[in-house]
């Protein structure tokens, strides 16, 4: 299976295709560089967009806009190709990479002392993903083992995407695209369209 998987949520563009190559670029304009680079990953690989099976894109957790562009460009691609698109957060990235046993709390480091965390069974991720400020995370932590951000590689670009992807359309649960921001829309405060 053939499978396009981007990342935006970062600071670094990142896209890979399965069984080929991989694409980061420099931190900048993911909007401006996302086409070119991904015309220059199918040039490389030696393949037509019809070519592709289905389309993975990171949900995050991430910046705004750069989740929304690439969600955007995943989506208008999937859907004028007719193939699936599959959404993967980090935490799903991060969970296919712990042991099958054990109880931990995968965290990701939001805005000032703030985190993203999902609670796993091994491999297999617990409820929503959650954000709290420290002194929430190590409440909700207790008697897990806790597992921090890797940094960006190799989990944290495109390639890492792959494998979970390739996961959920084999099982059929692909799911809708849910995005998760760094800092959460709460209260009255108006999520954006």
């Amino acid at each position: 299976m053939r499978i396009l998987a981007v990342d935006t949520a970062g600071e670094r563009l990142s896209l890979a295709l399965s069984g080929s190559a991989e694409r980061v670029c420099e931190p900048g304009f993911h909007d401006k560089r996302i086409f070119k680079e991904f015309r220059g990953l199918l040039k490389k690989a030696r393949l037509k967009m019809s070519d592709l099976d289905a389309v993975a894109v990171c949900t995050g957790p991430g910046r705004f806009t750069g989740i929304r562009v690439g969600m955007t460009f995943c989506s208008m691609l999937a859907r004028s190709l007719g193939k699936p698109l599959v959404g993967v957060s980090r935490f799903e990235v991060l969970a296919r990479s712990l042991p099958e046993a054990g109880s931990f709390c995968v965290e990701l480091p939001a805005l000032a002392g703030e985190f993203y965390f999902q609670l796993s069974d091994g491999r297999k991720l617990q409820g929503s993903p959650q954000w709290a400020k420290t002194e929430g995370l190590e409440a909700a932590a207790k008697g897990r083992e806790r597992v921090p951000h890797p940094g960006t590689e190799p989990l944290m670009t495109a390639s890492g995407l792959l494998g979970p992807a390739q996961d959920k359309l084999r099982s059929g649960r692909i799911g809708p695209c849910v995005p998760l921001y760094l800092k959460p829309w709460r209260g009255s405060e108006r999520a954006p369209a």
